[in-house]
């Protein structure tokens, strides 16, 4: 994880209370988080606390490079 990963993934699980992922609202533990790209690097998107979300590792890899709004599976399972 690269340096600016680890900040803003220590942010937002700072600001987090209960710790949840952001599409499925499962309960996680800090090892559990993984920092979601809402515009993901592949397509542009910046590691900053407004680009990225808390996400469980299955979501985060259901919605691989999509991003949040285009991906109709995720928005519609979990009701953004």
């Amino acid at each position: 994880m690269s340096a600016a990963n680890a900040r803003v993934r220590a942010q937002l699980i700072a600001r987090m209370y209960p710790l949840q992922c952001r599409y499925c609202r499962k309960a996680l533990t800090r090892e559990m988080a993984t920092l979601d790209h809402l515009v993901p690097r592949s397509r542009g998107g910046k590691t900053t606390i407004r680009n990225c979300v808390i996400a469980c590792a299955a979501c985060n890899h259901a919605k691989a490079d999509g991003t949040a709004a285009r991906n109709a599976v995720l928005t519609r399972r979990f009701a953004l």
